[in-house]
């Protein structure tokens, strides 16, 4: 077994050439100012076996700490969350339900509702002395909700895409149309209530069916755009919106 003392003393190999023996303290007060690499090779008095200096026991403390190895980035997905043409993740949940409402459900609801009409047909008899106010105001009707759709998609469109003036487009086009149909609902109600039962055209089941859901859709509409309305003027300023 070695001594103790020869196991203080360590011959000290750089580059090929061989220096020593030294005590162990002058190896460690070299290796620190740098004018022994701690990568050189040594080898106890007395011993036989060469290692590098760091693996011996007195002097492993004295080997740096290997660099943190950094993992890469991972792979970016294959569609980010602003990919969709509806939503935007960086509004709130009910400004992108809003978006979604005018972009895609406020459109295909207006062409059901016109498409229905080929089933349920008319509200008055073809003889009758109101049917010409029936179809003045569905002309209007039709112009007025085809722009407010339009207007309605492209507020949505900019609420989707940040920009602020995609609010106020929502609001206004939403109270205009709500003004239009409350407007109608004026001419409407007293011409039914004078109206007689001859007045009327016959309906058919199916007709009834239809008109009772385009009641419901158009009741759960007025809801939504109430609502909508009503959030919009409370939360727009805090929107991440960008002022055009």
């Amino acid at each position: 077994m070695e001594s103790h003392a020869a196991t203080t003393r360590w011959w000290i190999s750089t580059a090929g050439k061989v220096e020593g023996p030294f005590p162990q303290g002058h190896v460690i007060d070299a290796v620190n100012a740098g004018d022994i690499p701690i990568t050189a090779h040594a080898c106890p008095v007395g011993g036989t076996q060469w290692k590098l200096l760091g693996q011996w026991p007195p002097f492993a403390e004295m080997v740096p700490p290997a660099p943190e190895v950094i993992p890469p980035p991972p792979n970016p997905p294959a569609s980010l969350p602003d990919d969709s043409p509806l939503t935007n993740p960086r509004l709130p949940a009910i400004a992108n339900w809003i978006c979604i409402y005018a972009i895609l459900v406020c459109p295909v609801f207006w062409a059901i509702g016109y498409l229905s009409l080929c089933v349920t047909g008319s509200t008055y008899h073809p003889d009758s002395r109101f049917v010409g106010f029936e179809i003045l105001l569905g002309i209007a009707d039709f112009f007025a909700s085809l722009v407010a759709m339009v207007f309605k998609v492209i507020g949505g469109c900019r609420l989707r895409n940040l920009r602020s003036s995609g609010t106020k487009i929502l609001k206004w086009s939403m109270l205009a149309y709500l003004a239009f149909v409350m407007l109608q609902l004026l001419i409407i109600i007293p011409i039914a209530v004078v109206a007689s039962e001859s007045d009327f055209a016959e309906t058919t089941p199916a007709g009834e069916i239809i008109s009772f859901l385009m009641i419901i859709m158009a009741l759960g509409t007025l809801a939504f755009e109430i609502f909508a309305i009503v959030w919009l003027h409370q939360n727009a300023d805090r929107l991440p919106l960008e002022n055009n």
